[in-house]
């Protein structure tokens, strides 16, 4: 509960972005349908983003882990924020697949 109590407000903006996006390509010029297709495709897209932030708790270390080894290699060097960064990408994909299935399912 602790990792969704820090993570709620990164949810919100994607699916606030990211809804607003999918509504107006998807129906654009349906100026009556706008506001309830934009309620159900932020509900959609934050769903997602919750079920992102799922996936990096069950599979996020093996992202780590590929991040530990390019590191001891010498290829490059993450900034020390990159458990925070690697958490934010799996909501936002998240977010983004809930979007895009919003987009094609809501009408």
């Amino acid at each position: 509960m602790a990792v969704l109590s820090r993570n709620w407000q990164r949810i919100i903006i994607w699916a606030v972005a990211l809804g607003l996006i999918a509504t107006l390509i998807a129906d654009w010029g349906e100026w009556d349908k706008f506001a309830l297709g934009l309620g159900w495709r932020v509900l959609i897209a934050a769903v997602g983003g919750v079920a992102g932030l799922l996936l990096n708790y069950f599979f996020g270390h093996y992202i780590t882990m590929g991040t530990n080894v390019i590191e001891s290699m010498g290829i490059t060097t993450f900034s020390d924020d990159k458990h925070q960064k690697i958490e934010n990408g799996f909501v936002f994909m998240g977010a983004l697949v809930g979007a895009i299935l919003a987009m094609i399912f809501v009408r």
